[in-house]
Protein backbone atom coordinates (compact mmCIF):
# COMPACT_ATOMS: atom_id res chain seq x y z
CA UNK A 1 0.00 0.00 0.00
CA UNK A 2 1.26 3.71 -0.60
CA UNK A 3 0.01 5.40 2.42
CA UNK A 4 1.23 8.11 1.88
CA UNK A 5 0.06 10.55 -1.36
CA UNK A 6 2.51 12.16 -3.51
CA UNK A 7 5.73 10.26 -1.33
CA UNK A 8 7.26 7.63 0.60
CA UNK A 9 8.84 10.07 2.96
CA UNK A 10 8.61 7.99 6.57
CA UNK A 11 6.98 10.43 8.95
CA UNK A 12 6.81 10.42 13.11
CA UNK A 13 3.26 10.45 14.57
CA UNK A 14 1.89 11.37 17.76
CA UNK A 15 -1.55 10.01 18.46
CA UNK A 16 -3.03 11.20 21.10
CA UNK A 17 -5.67 9.09 22.54
CA UNK A 18 -5.74 10.22 26.06
CA UNK A 19 -9.24 10.37 26.93
CA UNK A 20 -10.76 7.33 27.97
CA UNK A 21 -13.82 6.31 30.49
CA UNK A 22 -12.44 3.32 32.54
CA UNK A 23 -15.29 0.77 32.25
CA UNK A 24 -14.78 0.53 28.54
CA UNK A 25 -11.48 0.44 27.92
CA UNK A 26 -9.90 0.08 24.39
CA UNK A 27 -13.36 -1.59 22.66
CA UNK A 28 -14.69 2.22 22.44
CA UNK A 29 -14.91 3.59 18.68
CA UNK A 30 -12.79 6.35 19.32
CA UNK A 31 -10.00 4.14 21.21
CA UNK A 32 -10.31 1.28 18.70
CA UNK A 33 -9.48 3.96 15.44
CA UNK A 34 -6.67 5.42 17.09
CA UNK A 35 -5.09 1.84 18.18
CA UNK A 36 -6.08 0.33 14.85
CA UNK A 37 -4.72 3.43 12.78
CA UNK A 38 -1.33 3.69 14.39
CA UNK A 39 -0.87 -0.12 13.80
CA UNK A 40 -1.36 -0.15 10.19
CA UNK A 41 0.91 3.38 10.39
CA UNK A 42 3.39 1.49 11.98
CA UNK A 43 4.43 -0.60 9.07
CA UNK A 44 6.02 2.28 7.51
CA UNK A 45 6.26 5.50 10.05
CA UNK A 46 6.98 6.52 13.39
CA UNK A 47 4.39 5.91 15.53
CA UNK A 48 3.40 6.70 19.21
CA UNK A 49 0.55 6.32 20.94
CA UNK A 50 -0.45 8.42 24.01
CA UNK A 51 -2.58 6.18 26.38
CA UNK A 52 -4.08 6.65 29.82
CA UNK A 53 -2.24 4.01 32.67
CA UNK A 54 -5.66 2.00 32.98
CA UNK A 55 -5.72 0.58 29.35
CA UNK A 56 -2.40 0.34 29.14
CA UNK A 57 -2.52 -3.27 29.64
CA UNK A 58 -4.83 -4.41 27.37
CA UNK A 59 -3.17 -1.41 24.58
CA UNK A 60 -0.47 -3.94 25.01
CA UNK A 61 -1.53 -6.90 24.95
CA UNK A 62 -3.59 -6.28 21.58
CA UNK A 63 -1.21 -4.23 19.79
CA UNK A 64 2.34 -5.51 20.87
CA UNK A 65 4.08 -3.78 18.31
CA UNK A 66 3.52 -0.42 19.10
CA UNK A 67 5.07 2.57 21.05
CA UNK A 68 2.84 3.73 23.89
CA UNK A 69 3.54 6.90 26.06
CA UNK A 70 1.29 6.44 29.62
CA UNK A 71 -0.16 8.71 31.07
CA UNK A 72 -0.74 8.75 35.06
CA UNK A 73 -3.84 8.28 36.88
CA UNK A 74 -3.79 8.07 40.49
CA UNK A 75 -5.72 4.30 41.14
CA UNK A 76 -8.49 6.11 43.32
CA UNK A 77 -9.87 8.41 40.84
CA UNK A 78 -10.00 5.42 38.01
CA UNK A 79 -13.70 3.89 39.46
CA UNK A 80 -14.85 7.38 38.42
CA UNK A 81 -15.73 8.12 35.01
CA UNK A 82 -16.20 12.30 35.89
CA UNK A 83 -12.71 12.37 37.64
CA UNK A 84 -10.92 10.16 34.88
CA UNK A 85 -12.33 13.10 32.47
CA UNK A 86 -10.92 16.32 34.59
CA UNK A 87 -7.83 14.03 35.26
CA UNK A 88 -7.50 13.97 31.65
CA UNK A 89 -7.56 17.50 30.93
CA UNK A 90 -3.72 17.76 32.80
CA UNK A 91 -2.46 14.45 33.10
CA UNK A 92 -0.61 14.68 30.06
CA UNK A 93 1.65 17.44 31.62
CA UNK A 94 3.62 14.61 33.19
CA UNK A 95 4.70 13.18 29.69
CA UNK A 96 4.98 16.55 27.85
CA UNK A 97 8.35 15.66 26.81
CA UNK A 98 8.24 12.27 25.52
CA UNK A 99 5.41 13.48 23.49
CA UNK A 100 7.71 16.40 21.96
CA UNK A 101 9.51 15.89 18.51
CA UNK A 102 6.60 14.73 15.74
CA UNK A 103 6.15 15.56 12.30
CA UNK A 104 2.55 15.30 13.05
CA UNK A 105 0.27 15.12 15.88
CA UNK A 106 -3.30 13.28 15.28
CA UNK A 107 -5.64 14.06 18.44
CA UNK A 108 -8.13 10.93 18.43
CA UNK A 109 -10.99 13.14 19.79
CA UNK A 110 -11.92 16.51 20.45
CA UNK A 111 -12.20 16.56 23.83
CA UNK A 112 -10.12 18.73 26.19
CA UNK A 113 -7.45 15.60 26.90
CA UNK A 114 -6.77 15.07 23.21
CA UNK A 115 -6.63 18.65 22.24
CA UNK A 116 -5.04 20.49 25.15
CA UNK A 117 -1.53 19.40 24.63
CA UNK A 118 -1.61 20.52 20.83
CA UNK A 119 -1.29 24.34 22.53
CA UNK A 120 2.36 23.29 24.18
CA UNK A 121 3.56 21.37 21.02
CA UNK A 122 3.15 23.72 18.32
CA UNK A 123 6.05 22.69 16.19
CA UNK A 124 4.06 19.91 15.04
CA UNK A 125 1.40 19.71 12.31
CA UNK A 126 -2.01 18.89 14.14
CA UNK A 127 -4.76 16.73 12.85
CA UNK A 128 -7.90 16.67 15.22
CA UNK A 129 -10.84 14.02 14.69
CA UNK A 130 -14.41 14.77 15.58
CA UNK A 131 -16.28 12.03 15.47
CA UNK A 132 -19.65 13.94 16.79
CA UNK A 133 -20.13 16.18 18.92
CA UNK A 134 -22.62 16.15 22.01
CA UNK A 135 -26.63 17.27 22.74
CA UNK A 136 -26.90 19.91 25.35
CA UNK A 137 -27.66 18.88 28.78
CA UNK A 138 -31.33 19.55 28.71
CA UNK A 139 -31.79 16.96 25.65
CA UNK A 140 -29.18 14.48 27.08
CA UNK A 141 -30.27 11.47 29.30
CA UNK A 142 -28.09 10.50 32.18
CA UNK A 143 -26.46 12.03 35.27
CA UNK A 144 -26.76 16.04 34.17
CA UNK A 145 -23.58 16.63 36.16
CA UNK A 146 -21.67 14.72 34.45
CA UNK A 147 -24.17 15.94 31.00
CA UNK A 148 -23.16 19.70 31.86
CA UNK A 149 -19.13 18.74 32.99
CA UNK A 150 -19.00 17.07 29.11
CA UNK A 151 -20.69 19.76 27.25
CA UNK A 152 -18.83 22.67 28.15
CA UNK A 153 -15.55 20.74 28.25
CA UNK A 154 -16.62 19.98 24.14
CA UNK A 155 -17.14 23.62 23.97
CA UNK A 156 -13.58 24.70 24.99
CA UNK A 157 -12.13 22.32 23.03
CA UNK A 158 -13.78 23.25 20.05
CA UNK A 159 -12.46 26.39 20.73
CA UNK A 160 -8.54 24.68 20.95
CA UNK A 161 -9.66 23.16 17.81
CA UNK A 162 -10.30 26.08 16.07
CA UNK A 163 -6.43 28.09 17.34
CA UNK A 164 -5.01 25.17 16.99
CA UNK A 165 -5.72 22.20 14.18
CA UNK A 166 -4.58 22.04 10.89
CA UNK A 167 -7.50 19.80 9.73
CA UNK A 168 -10.06 18.21 10.93
CA UNK A 169 -11.08 14.36 10.18
CA UNK A 170 -14.70 13.67 10.81
CA UNK A 171 -16.61 10.65 9.90
CA UNK A 172 -19.68 12.18 7.83
CA UNK A 173 -20.81 15.12 6.55
CA UNK A 174 -23.25 16.02 8.77
CA UNK A 175 -20.49 16.28 11.95
CA UNK A 176 -18.49 18.88 8.60
CA UNK A 177 -21.78 20.75 8.84
CA UNK A 178 -21.88 21.09 12.59
CA UNK A 179 -18.12 21.87 12.96
CA UNK A 180 -18.58 24.84 10.62
CA UNK A 181 -21.04 26.33 12.67
CA UNK A 182 -18.78 26.61 15.57
CA UNK A 183 -16.39 28.80 13.28
CA UNK A 184 -13.65 25.85 12.37
CA UNK A 185 -12.84 26.93 9.07
CA UNK A 186 -10.04 24.01 8.36
CA UNK A 187 -9.53 21.65 5.26
CA UNK A 188 -12.14 19.23 6.25
CA UNK A 189 -11.25 15.10 5.63
CA UNK A 190 -13.45 12.30 5.80
CA UNK A 191 -12.03 9.08 7.42
CA UNK A 192 -14.16 5.93 8.80
CA UNK A 193 -14.24 3.51 11.26
CA UNK A 194 -14.74 -0.24 11.14
CA UNK A 195 -15.90 -3.13 12.56
CA UNK A 196 -14.56 -5.62 14.99
CA UNK A 197 -14.03 -8.55 12.81
CA UNK A 198 -17.07 -10.88 12.91
CA UNK A 199 -17.14 -13.76 10.72
CA UNK A 200 -19.78 -14.17 8.44
CA UNK A 201 -22.19 -17.32 8.60
CA UNK A 202 -23.73 -18.09 5.49
CA UNK A 203 -25.91 -20.73 6.91
CA UNK A 204 -27.70 -19.22 9.67
CA UNK A 205 -28.16 -20.71 13.14
CA UNK A 206 -30.99 -18.08 13.62
CA UNK A 207 -33.46 -18.31 15.99
CA UNK A 208 -36.45 -16.27 14.76
CA UNK A 209 -37.72 -14.83 17.70
CA UNK A 210 -34.01 -13.18 18.81
CA UNK A 211 -33.20 -9.76 19.28
CA UNK A 212 -29.97 -8.60 19.63
CA UNK A 213 -28.36 -5.92 21.03
CA UNK A 214 -24.93 -5.06 21.72
CA UNK A 215 -23.22 -1.74 23.11
CA UNK A 216 -22.23 0.10 25.71
CA UNK A 217 -24.68 0.50 28.22
CA UNK A 218 -25.41 3.80 28.78
CA UNK A 219 -28.76 6.39 28.65
CA UNK A 220 -27.91 7.39 24.77
CA UNK A 221 -28.16 4.13 23.61
CA UNK A 222 -32.01 4.00 24.01
CA UNK A 223 -32.12 1.22 25.98
CA UNK A 224 -35.03 2.25 27.97
CA UNK A 225 -36.88 2.28 25.39
CA UNK A 226 -35.73 -0.90 23.61
CA UNK A 227 -37.35 -2.62 27.11
CA UNK A 228 -40.54 -0.26 26.23
CA UNK A 229 -40.75 -1.38 23.41
CA UNK A 230 -40.61 -5.05 24.02
CA UNK A 231 -43.95 -4.94 26.08
CA UNK A 232 -45.31 -4.60 22.24
CA UNK A 233 -43.35 -6.81 20.61
CA UNK A 234 -44.03 -9.62 23.42
CA UNK A 235 -47.65 -9.36 22.61
CA UNK A 236 -47.32 -9.70 19.26
CA UNK A 237 -44.73 -12.79 19.52
CA UNK A 238 -44.72 -13.67 23.02
CA UNK A 239 -41.86 -16.48 22.23
CA UNK A 240 -39.41 -13.73 21.12
CA UNK A 241 -36.36 -13.16 23.12
CA UNK A 242 -34.03 -10.18 23.70
CA UNK A 243 -30.42 -10.71 24.39
CA UNK A 244 -28.35 -7.43 25.80
CA UNK A 245 -24.63 -7.83 25.39
CA UNK A 246 -22.95 -5.06 27.15
CA UNK A 247 -20.51 -3.02 29.47
CA UNK A 248 -21.67 -0.13 31.80
CA UNK A 249 -21.77 1.80 35.04
CA UNK A 250 -23.13 -1.04 38.00
CA UNK A 251 -25.82 1.72 38.60
CA UNK A 252 -27.01 1.88 35.50
CA UNK A 253 -27.25 -1.83 34.76
CA UNK A 254 -29.11 -2.10 38.29
CA UNK A 255 -31.97 0.47 36.60
CA UNK A 256 -32.14 -1.13 33.49
CA UNK A 257 -32.72 -4.77 35.04
CA UNK A 258 -35.22 -3.37 37.91
CA UNK A 259 -37.12 -1.34 34.98
CA UNK A 260 -37.31 -4.96 33.08
CA UNK A 261 -38.49 -6.45 35.91
CA UNK A 262 -41.02 -3.45 36.56
CA UNK A 263 -42.00 -4.35 33.17
CA UNK A 264 -42.83 -7.92 33.74
CA UNK A 265 -40.83 -9.09 30.44
CA UNK A 266 -39.22 -12.24 32.73
CA UNK A 267 -37.17 -14.22 30.79
CA UNK A 268 -38.02 -13.07 27.57
CA UNK A 269 -34.42 -10.45 28.25
CA UNK A 270 -31.29 -11.68 29.46
CA UNK A 271 -28.52 -9.32 30.01
CA UNK A 272 -25.42 -10.96 29.37
CA UNK A 273 -22.72 -8.10 30.23
CA UNK A 274 -19.98 -7.26 28.77
CA UNK A 275 -18.67 -10.24 26.20
CA UNK A 276 -15.81 -11.58 24.62
CA UNK A 277 -15.20 -11.68 20.74
CA UNK A 278 -15.63 -14.56 20.63
CA UNK A 279 -19.30 -14.78 22.45
CA UNK A 280 -20.18 -11.63 20.59
CA UNK A 281 -19.46 -13.37 17.29
CA UNK A 282 -21.76 -16.00 18.20
CA UNK A 283 -24.46 -13.81 19.07
CA UNK A 284 -24.60 -12.28 16.22
CA UNK A 285 -24.94 -15.62 14.18
CA UNK A 286 -27.25 -17.17 16.86
CA UNK A 287 -29.78 -13.74 16.44
CA UNK A 288 -32.04 -12.67 13.60
CA UNK A 289 -32.62 -8.93 14.38
CA UNK A 290 -30.50 -6.35 15.58
CA UNK A 291 -31.94 -3.83 17.43
CA UNK A 292 -30.00 -0.19 18.20
CA UNK A 293 -32.15 2.27 19.35
CA UNK A 294 -28.99 5.04 19.99
CA UNK A 295 -30.29 8.80 20.15
CA UNK A 296 -26.93 9.90 19.68
CA UNK A 297 -23.80 8.42 17.47
CA UNK A 298 -20.98 9.79 15.40
CA UNK A 299 -20.91 6.49 13.58
CA UNK A 300 -22.36 3.06 15.05
CA UNK A 301 -19.54 0.70 15.04
CA UNK A 302 -21.82 -2.00 16.28
CA UNK A 303 -24.04 -1.48 13.79
CA UNK A 304 -21.40 -2.02 11.13
CA UNK A 305 -20.51 -5.24 12.82
CA UNK A 306 -24.43 -6.66 12.86
CA UNK A 307 -24.25 -5.99 9.11
CA UNK A 308 -21.11 -7.62 8.61
CA UNK A 309 -22.36 -10.47 10.26
CA UNK A 310 -25.61 -10.79 8.17
CA UNK A 311 -27.80 -9.19 10.48
CA UNK A 312 -31.20 -6.94 9.59
CA UNK A 313 -30.96 -3.72 11.94
CA UNK A 314 -33.20 -1.67 13.39
CA UNK A 315 -32.89 2.20 14.79
CA UNK A 316 -34.02 5.29 15.08
CA UNK A 317 -34.45 7.50 12.13
CA UNK A 318 -31.33 9.77 12.99
CA UNK A 319 -29.64 11.48 10.11
CA UNK A 320 -26.14 10.18 11.02
CA UNK A 321 -27.31 6.71 10.10
CA UNK A 322 -29.35 7.88 7.18
CA UNK A 323 -26.14 9.14 5.64
CA UNK A 324 -23.55 6.23 7.01
CA UNK A 325 -25.80 3.06 6.57
CA UNK A 326 -28.60 4.17 4.00
CA UNK A 327 -29.82 0.28 3.76
CA UNK A 328 -29.74 -2.56 5.73
CA UNK A 329 -32.27 -1.24 8.59
CA UNK A 330 -35.77 -0.36 9.33
CA UNK A 331 -35.99 3.13 10.79
CA UNK A 332 -38.41 3.87 13.35
CA UNK A 333 -39.16 7.07 14.47
CA UNK A 334 -36.45 8.59 17.05
CA UNK A 335 -37.75 8.46 20.47
CA UNK A 336 -40.88 6.20 20.05
CA UNK A 337 -40.91 2.81 21.72
CA UNK A 338 -44.23 1.92 19.51
CA UNK A 339 -42.72 2.58 16.06
CA UNK A 340 -39.42 0.71 17.34
CA UNK A 341 -41.59 -2.69 18.19
CA UNK A 342 -43.39 -2.00 14.95
CA UNK A 343 -40.02 -2.82 13.25
CA UNK A 344 -38.76 -5.46 15.80
CA UNK A 345 -42.21 -7.04 14.91
CA UNK A 346 -42.22 -6.88 11.08
CA UNK A 347 -38.35 -8.28 10.95
CA UNK A 348 -38.92 -11.11 13.22
CA UNK A 349 -42.61 -12.16 10.60
CA UNK A 350 -41.02 -11.28 7.59
CA UNK A 351 -38.12 -13.34 6.55
CA UNK A 352 -37.74 -12.08 2.80
CA UNK A 353 -37.58 -8.63 4.56
CA UNK A 354 -34.81 -10.12 7.03
CA UNK A 355 -33.09 -11.87 4.00
CA UNK A 356 -33.34 -8.39 1.81
CA UNK A 357 -31.92 -6.19 4.39
CA UNK A 358 -28.72 -8.29 5.97
CA UNK A 359 -27.72 -8.48 1.84
CA UNK A 360 -27.53 -5.13 0.98
CA UNK A 361 -25.92 -3.92 4.80
CA UNK A 362 -23.72 -6.75 4.44
CA UNK A 363 -22.38 -5.49 0.85
CA UNK A 364 -22.44 -2.01 1.58
CA UNK A 365 -20.57 -2.07 4.75
CA UNK A 366 -17.56 -3.80 3.24
CA UNK A 367 -16.44 -0.19 2.45
CA UNK A 368 -15.60 0.45 6.34
CA UNK A 369 -12.33 -1.07 7.28
CA UNK A 370 -9.03 -0.08 9.13
CA UNK A 371 -7.18 -0.25 5.78
CA UNK A 372 -9.60 2.87 4.16
CA UNK A 373 -9.30 4.41 7.86
CA UNK A 374 -5.78 4.51 7.52
CA UNK A 375 -6.16 6.04 4.29
CA UNK A 376 -8.32 8.40 5.20
CA UNK A 377 -6.15 10.00 8.22
CA UNK A 378 -2.96 9.65 6.21
CA UNK A 379 -4.37 11.68 3.86
CA UNK A 380 -5.04 14.42 6.41
CA UNK A 381 -1.38 13.92 7.73
CA UNK A 382 0.36 14.48 4.61
CA UNK A 383 -1.27 17.71 4.13
CA UNK A 384 -0.87 19.13 7.27
CA UNK A 385 2.93 18.27 6.68
CA UNK A 386 3.34 19.49 3.26
CA UNK A 387 1.35 22.78 4.09
CA UNK A 388 3.96 22.80 7.14
CA UNK A 389 6.94 22.66 5.07
CA UNK A 390 5.87 24.55 2.35
CA UNK A 391 5.16 27.51 4.54
CA UNK A 392 8.39 27.12 6.32
CA UNK A 393 9.85 27.10 3.12
CA UNK A 394 8.12 30.54 2.18
CA UNK A 395 9.23 31.64 5.51
CA UNK A 396 12.67 30.99 4.76
CA UNK A 397 12.70 32.50 1.49
CA UNK A 398 11.39 35.88 2.80
CA UNK A 399 13.67 35.93 5.22
CA UNK A 400 16.43 35.34 2.85
CA UNK A 401 15.22 38.49 0.57
CA UNK A 402 14.76 40.86 3.77
CA UNK A 403 18.65 40.06 4.59
CA UNK A 404 19.42 40.94 1.16
CA UNK A 405 17.63 43.53 0.46
CA UNK A 406 16.11 41.93 -2.58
Amino acid sequence: MRTVPGGNRSLNILIIANVQWPRFGIVAGGTAHALEVARIFADEHTVRVVVPAFIEPDARRDYPDLQFIVTPVPRVFAGSTIATQCIAFFNWIARRREMAGADAIIAASHFLGDVLPLLFLRNSAAVVIVHHLVEPPWRRKGNPLANALHFVAERLALLVTRWRADAVLTDSRIVEAQIRRFGIRQKTFLTVNAPHETPYAAGRNGNTNSVLFVGRLAPTKGIEALLSAWTNVLRAEPEAELWIAGGGGEGYSRKLRAMADKLGLGRSVTFLGRVSEPVKSKLFNEANVFAFPSVEEGFGISIAEAMLAGLPCVTYDLPIFDELFPVGRCAARRGNPADLARCIITLLRDEGLRRELADSGRRFCRRYSWANAARCDLAAVDYVVTERTNDAREESRRAAQKRTGT
